[in-house]
């Protein structure tokens, strides 16, 4: 009887041990720009001479943020950790960040414990964090035209469907892809690509 008693208390031990109200999502935060921003967000190393000499964290924010949405202006919550170093500040030490090699409009640093920075799902404790905004360049706003174009073209009008097919989906996904480089003089690049 008291291995019955105790078969039973081991097993609701057991049982009560294994079923706890935590889990892998509470760690994110329980709001909409957090939810979305795991979509938008990347991680890169530039590594030079097989040692990591700085990461980047990326957050495209015009589609996850309605403050920054725009037509214009592309809007990036950037980290920017630099390896073995006392001050994070990349301009000082050489380092430079384009869009689609357009340079950068503005640039705010951001206080790492803003709601902005809390909300991302991907930081780093000892980055700095930057607002960075660039220009949409004309090219990049004439093939965003051409591809609204080409969508609501009527394709049973060309003779080779086929080929049409393949031109829409190149404009599409080259007009879709941004490119973050972060470059030095030295170490090289390290490259983050967004679909919007």
């Amino acid at each position: 009887m008291n291995k019955f008693y105790l078969f039973i208390s081991a097993t609701i031990f057991v049982l009560l041990t294994g079923c706890s109200s935590k889990g892998a999502l509470n760690h994110f935060e329980n709001d909409p720009i957090s939810a979305n921003a795991i979509q938008y967000t990347q991680k890169a190393d530039l590594i030079y001479e097989k040692e990591i000499k700085a990461m980047i964290f990326a957050t495209y924010l015009n589609n996850i943020n309605k403050d920054y949405a725009s037509d214009d202006i592309e809007s990036f919550l950037i980290g920017i950790h630099l390896v073995n170093k006392e001050n994070n500040d990349f301009q000082k030490e050489g380092y430079t960040i384009t869009l689609n090699g357009n340079s950068i409009k503005s640039i705010v640093e951001v206080n790492k414990n803003s709601a902005l920075v809390r909300s991302i799902p991907l930081k780093n404790n000892w980055a700095n964090y930057y607002v960075a905004k660039f220009k949409k360049n004309e090219t990049q706003n004439l093939k965003e035209e051409k591809l609204e174009l080409n969508e609501n073209q009527n394709l049973t009008e060309d003779k080779d469907e086929t080929s049409s097919l393949k031109k829409n989906k190149f404009v599409k996904n080259e007009t879709r892809s941004l490119k973050i480089e972060f470059i030095h003089s030295l170490f090289g690049q390290a490259q983050l690509t967004f679909q919007k």
